[in-house]
């Protein structure tokens, strides 16, 4: 037999020899192909350069204030509370140094995001090179562009996904090149420090995202893959990457659940425990379904009825297993390898099938990001049994993998690329969920808010309508309903959507705070003073409710508790200057204040004119309401004056008048005091 025959047997022996590695394509074809790798990734994610900002991204970036403070890296790991949602310092370590160097300008942290994706595809492809998978580079490449990544790679916020998978694979080749010391050159075999590297970038990954806690098991699979079992040798090892995992994944599952972080808990979330079988079994199947079908992908997709007393939705649960069942009891026949990646592909996604609660599942129990790593278990398998099929063809069969590989790698790279067109900023994002998804009350909501803030009021209403009509109990859509209808002058029926927000949230001071207000414009002041006492005891360190408290009790009293909460407002914000001169005119009209008051008075509006550069006629007022309290009328007529002038040329003709009844008192060396005044 020729040495090019022999070869062609031991191929269709052993197919996974057709790796790179034992094809002899050396040095150079590796380089060539990683690079060709890297740049088809960067080319398909080109438009994301260009995308804005979008969901979330105002909180974990824009409206970040710890990515402008100096010590914002060491608050990052070291004080709770300093990243919103989740303890996930490694990410927010890379927005602080990506802050330091660009600001807020979003294209340094899309490229960011896209090279540490294309990062992750390299090592996707060096790691099934290594376990000699047939057709590694094109699953590799299929992984890098399939349009269902887009939303990880387009959406800053999900940095934490292609992060969290740099390290992923990062620890898993230098783990499976410690667990595997026969694949690997013999001046390489029983590394240690291959060990230390495994445990660190495993660590920094669940640092970085702590779904990737799925990884040890992850690593079993492909260890009873390549052997047909688990030894000691391999429980000792992968023991302490199991207890990282369980460990940083049980902080992030009661993060999710507490109200003092993220807050999921309550109805959206209680099913039970059949229940959560039926919402796992249906997700993995439309995971499978939009991986093979990538049509239709939405940011938000609708969250289906679960229905225990359905037949027909046992039927996902029930398929799932058995095509697992199946693969067992064909794994001597077919191989361990298609029941490997499927058990990859539904335990990688195990954190995200609805068994823990996660915030965003109150919108929907999927999302594309959610199987950023999991999709690898089932591209895997295809490609790897076509490449197969192909190798051992004859004649221009062969050439059939190559044309079919270049043509699905075209529809894919064009599909990610329209599909970056919904991420290129907010106004997009909705309008484009909301075509495919109309009764997205999530994007309903945002919609109106985004409107709200363009002065489209009733546009923005109307979206705030149909978010409550997709789902009745919305609280935030019923809480911003009211407060467009309350500025428009519609009182009553914004305090009727108050109370139906409150239904869904008694326990948001918020709300309780916004209620008040409404009650109050309808002078209803007792039952405004009760929802303002309500939203404080909630949380006590809200200045704006110290300060609508005390302006409430202006009008009822008693005194001391009114000026305990204009100091409460300015103790707890003391650059507000219309609470400073506020509490400044309340010190300074009463006719039995004391010295030290009159005093405080004059401090506290001094502060508020320098804190409105003298611009503000109201903070002049009240100075010179203040000067001539204390006795110091030539101050409090040259400030009264001074005032005028700002009034008028605000166009405030009222207010310039009642300052001049006020300096025609001080003329007079006489000080001016409240008519509305309590007293003690």
């Amino acid at each position: 037999m020729s040495a090019k025959r022999a070869h062609k047997a031991e191929l269709r022996r052993d197919p996974r020899k057709s790796a790179p590695e034992h094809r002899g394509v050396g040095r150079f074809g590796a380089i060539a192909a990683g690079f060709l790798l890297a740049l088809i990734t960067f080319v398909a994610y080109l438009p994301a350069i260009e995308c804005d900002f979008i969901w979330d991204d105002d909180a974990c970036v824009q409206r970040n204030q710890v990515l402008r403070e100096r010590d914002g890296l060491w608050r990052f790991w070291y004080e709770e509370g300093a990243m919103p949602y989740q303890y996930y310092p490694m990410v927010y370590t890379t927005y602080w140094i990506e802050h330091q160097l660009w600001g807020l300008d979003p294209t340094g942290y899309h490229l960011v995001n896209i090279i540490l994706h294309a990062i992750s595809v390299l090592l996707l492809w060096r790691i099934l090179a290594f376990l000699k998978v047939p057709g590694g580079w094109l699953i590799a490449a299929v992984f890098a562009i399939h349009p269902l990544q887009v939303e990880s790679v387009a959406w800053v916020t999900e940095r934490k996904n292609v992060l969290s998978g740099t390290l992923y694979f990062a620890a898993a080749l230098a783990y499976l090149r410690f667990a595997l010391p026969e694949a690997k050159e013999p001046k390489r075999r029983g590394s240690w420090w291959l060990y230390g590297w495994a445990l660190a970038l495993f660590l920094l990954a669940l640092l970085s995202k702590t779904a990737v806690c799925t990884l040890p098991a992850a690593l079993i699979l492909v260890l009873w893959w390549k052997h047909g079992r688990i030894g000691l040798r391999d429980v000792f090892f992968l023991t302490p990457l199991f207890v990282m995992g369980v460990v940083l994944g049980l902080l992030t599952a009661w993060m999710e659940a507490d109200p003092g972080h993220v807050a999921a808990s309550g109805a959206d979330w209680d099913h039970s425990l059949v229940e959560h079988f039926l919402i796992a079994g249906r997700a993995l199947w439309f995971y499978a379904g939009k991986l093979f079908w990538p049509a239709t992908l939405i940011f938000v997709y609708p969250r289906w009825q679960i229905d225990a007393g359905a037949w027909w939705q046992y039927v996902y649960p029930a398929a799932a297993f058995a095509v697992v069942a199946g693969l067992w009891f064909t794994r001597n026949r077919i191989g361990r390898g298609p029941l490997v990646a499927v058990l990859y592909f539904a335990g990688t996604l195990f954190p995200a099938l609805g068994f823990f609660n996660v915030y965003y599942m109150q919108f929907s129990f999927v999302a594309d990001h959610w199987q950023y790593l999991a999709c690898i278990g089932l591209i895997a398998p295809v490609v790897a049994a076509v490449t197969t099929v192909s190798e051992r063809s004859a004649g221009r069969a062969r050439f059939a993998l190559p044309i079919a590989a270049v043509v699905i790698l075209a529809i894919l790279g064009t599909l990610t690329w329209r599909q970056q067109g919904m991420y290129r900023n907010i106004d997009a994002l909705w309008r484009e969920t909301l075509r495919k998804n109309p009764d997205a009350w999530l994007v309903h909501n945002n919609m109106g808010a985004r409107l709200k803030q363009q002065g489209k009021t009733d546009q923005a209403m109307h979206h705030y309508r149909e978010a409550i009509r997709a789902k009745p109990g919305f609280a935030d859509a019923h809480n911003n309903l009211a407060i467009a209808l309350q500025e428009q002058g519609q009182a009553a029926e914004a305090i009727g959507h108050f109370l139906r927000a409150l239904e869904g949230k008694p326990d948001s001071a918020r709300i309780h705070n916004n209620l008040a207000g409404a009650l109050r414009s309808e002078n209803r002041i007792d039952e405004a003073v009760h929802h303002f006492r309500e939203a404080l005891r909630l949380q006590p360190d809200q200045p704006i409710v110290h300060y609508n408290l005390a302006l409430t009790l202006m009008l009822t009293g008693p005194y001391d508790e009114m000026l305990h909460h204009f100091r409460e407002a300015v103790r707890l914000k003391p650059d507000w200057s219309i609470a400073l001169r506020q509490l400044a005119r309340i010190l300074a009209t009463q006719p039995d204040s004391t010295v030290a008051e009159l005093e405080e008075a004059r401090q506290l509006a001094e502060r508020a004119v320098e804190l409105t550069q003298s611009q503000d006629p109201r903070a002049l007022d009240t100075l010179a309401i203040a000067y001539a309290a204390a006795g110091d009328f030539e101050a409090a007529i040259e400030t009264a004056e001074a005032a005028i002038t700002q009034a008028t040329a605000a166009a405030q003709e009222p207010l310039a008048n009642q300052i001049r009844q006020r300096l025609s008192s001080y003329q007079q060396r006489e000080r001016y005091e409240e008519s509305w005044r309590l007293r003690r």
